[in-house]
């Protein structure tokens, strides 16, 4: 996500073996760069929706 989106997430994997297969994220910014952090992540969720 982080090339595709400018968003940087984590393999939920690092945290244990509970998070296989899943993202983690972190929130530390104002509400308009979160917004728009989302909204990134949005795009790219849908554009990797259509390819498959």
């Amino acid at each position: 996500m982080l090339l595709d989106g400018g968003v940087a997430v984590r393999s939920g994997s690092e945290y244990g073996p509970s998070g296989e297969g899943l993202i983690r994220l972190s929130f530390v910014a104002d509400l308009g760069t979160l917004a728009a952090g989302l909204d990134r992540i949005e795009t790219i969720v849908l554009r990797l929706r259509e390819t498959r």
